[in-house]
């Protein structure tokens, strides 16, 4: 499957045309994307198949430049399942809840970036992540959420103006090079929500001095800053008493 651009049409559009919006799945598939521009999709409504993203990718591999979307009206706005995907830019705008969710694939992304986002810009379970830059604003939940043995390596990550900023549990493990953060309630969280998994691990290079003082970090994470150890304030229960809703962040709504 290719999405080609030229000069004179800048990219490939596709819009839902009404308040049901439509979506997109691929499947089994080779996929090579110049620009690829999605507005107002949503989850395809599928017998005996439930998928929750507007594109939804599954068991392919994605080379591309740039893809966009857009006031996305399902849970995902791009849902990578058993795929592979390498680019250069993924652009999330308005979008209703998580913008990327990535479940057993591999990303090798050079750039996100998400502005105002229903709940998660970034959401990883059994997957690998290679990303040099991930911006988020206005996330109503998290900007990253890492769980489920994942593993994100993150060369810059900015978030403003956002509610939760940073989260890894569930034996996932994260290595951050530079985290700036702006006007975010809960910089960081760290904690096992599901015991049948175990502590996450988190290391964090640079950071601002202030990384620590509303973060939530349970006694059985791994986490250090600066290659220190930093011994957590909380059990684990205690954080996932606070989140999802409850004191922070909001709990993920299904359109």
């Amino acid at each position: 499957i290719i999405f080609k651009s030229n000069a004179k049409d800048g990219g490939v559009y596709i819009e839902g045309c009404d308040k049901l919006g439509g979506s997109i799945l691929i499947e089994n598939s080779n996929v090579k994307i110049d620009k690829l521009y999605l507005n107002n999709l949503a989850a395809p409504s599928l017998p005996l198949k439930q998928l929750f993203g507007g594109l939804n990718i599954i068991d392919s591999k994605v080379i591309f430049k740039e893809v966009e979307i857009a006031n996305n009206n399902s849970e995902d706005g791009i849902n990578f399942i058993d795929s592979f995907a390498k680019g250069n830019q993924i652009n999330s705008i308005n979008n209703s809840s998580d913008a990327i969710d990535a479940d057993n694939s591999v990303l090798d992304i050079n750039s996100v970036s998400c502005s105002n986002t229903g709940n998660d810009c970034l959401d990883l379970a059994y997957s690998v992540a290679n990303i040099k830059n991930l911006v988020s604003k206005y996330a109503k939940d998290k900007a990253i959420s890492v769980g489920e043995r994942s593993v994100l390596n993150l060369g810059e990550l900015n978030v403003e103006d956002s509610e939760i900023g940073l989260v890894g549990k569930d034996l996932s493990i994260i290595n951050l090079t530079k985290y700036d953060f702006r006007n975010v309630k809960v910089p960081l969280v760290a904690f096992i929500k599901k015991g049948e998994f175990g502590s996450p691990s988190i290391n964090i290079l640079k950071a601002k001095n202030s990384l620590l003082s509303n973060s939530l970090i349970s006694y059985d994470s791994n986490l250090f800053i600066r290659n220190k150890k930093v011994n957590g304030s909380y059990s684990s229960q205690e954080i996932g008493d606070k989140l999802y809703g409850i004191e922070y962040g909001i709990k993920t709504i299904r359109p």
